[in-house]
C-alpha cells in the first residue's frame, strides 16, 4: 500500500491508520523518516540566518511528525515491534563541535529525546515495543545531494546508497530488544551520545 501522508496533520495520519486497519490492522515496525533539512531558508550556517517559519516547520516535521504518527499507529504495532525515528549524528549535543544547521540540529536533538520519552511512557503503559533513534549514515538521496554530489561523483565509498541504508536499518530492527529501546544508534548499531 502506498499513501502520501502529511505527518504534521493529525487527520492525515488518522486516515492512514484507518487504511492499515482495513488492510489487516497490525504492523511490526514503523519508520518515521519524514524530514526537513534544506530549502530557501536552510540549513542555516549561523544564528543571524535563522528564519522563524523555517525553524518551526523543521520542528513540526522532524519532531512533531514522529510523535503524531507513533501515538496513532502504536495500537497497531505488534508486541515486540519497533518504532524507528530517523535522526542524525548532528543531532547529538555531546558530539557537536561544528555548529551550524540550527533548525535541523535542534529538531533532531529534540527527536532523540522524544524517542527516549516514548520508550519510558509507552512501556510504562504496557506497550511492549522498542523505540530507536537511528542515524542512517550519510546516504545519497535527493535531500542530501546538495551536500554530497561531489562525494558521489568521486565514488566515495563512505557515502551509502539508499538500498544499503534500508538493509542495515532493517538489520538493526531485526536485532532490536529492550536493551536498545530508548537509545540512539548509528547505522552499524554503534551507540551514539545524546
Amino acid at each position: 500500500m502506498t499513501r502520501q501522508v502529511d505527518v504534521t496533520d493529525d487527520d492525515s495520519v488518522t486516515e492512514l491508520v484507518a487504511l492499515i486497519k482495513e488492510d489487516g490492522g497490525e504492523i511490526s515496525a514503523l519508520f518515521n523518516c519524514a524530514v526537513l533539512l534544506n530549502g530557501d531558508k536552510g540549513p542555516e550556517r549561523n544564528i543571524k540566518s535563522i528564519d522563524k517559519e523555517f525553524f518551526l516547520d523543521s520542528f513540526a516535521i522532524n519532531a512533531y511528525g514522529p510523535i503524531n504518527t507513533s501515538r496513532q499507529i502504536l495500537p497497531l504495532l505488534s508486541k515486540g515491534g519497533t518504532i524507528v525515528n530517523f535522526s542524525a549524528r548532528v543531532g547529538s549535543i555531546a558530539d557537536d563541535e561544528m555548529g551550524g544547521w540550527w533548525s535541523y540540529r535542534c529538531s533532531k536533538s529534540a527527536l532523540n529525546h522524544i524517542t527516549k520519552l516514548m520508550h519510558i511512557e509507552f512501556n510504562r503503559r504496557g506497550h511492549k515495543a522498542n523505540f530507536l533513534s537511528v542515524h542512517p549514515g550519510t546516504t545519497y538521496t535527493p535531500m542530501s545531494s546538495p551536500f554530497t554530489q561531489r562525494r558521489f561523483e568521486a565514488g566515495d565509498e563512505t557515502l551509502h546508497s539508499a538500498e544499503f541504508t534500508a538493509e542495515t536499518i532493517a538489520g538493526l530492527v531485526a536485532g532490536a530488544n529492550e536493551e536498545h529501546s530508548g537509545g540512539f544508534f548509528d547505522w552499524s548499531g554503534q551507540s551514539l551520545p545524546f
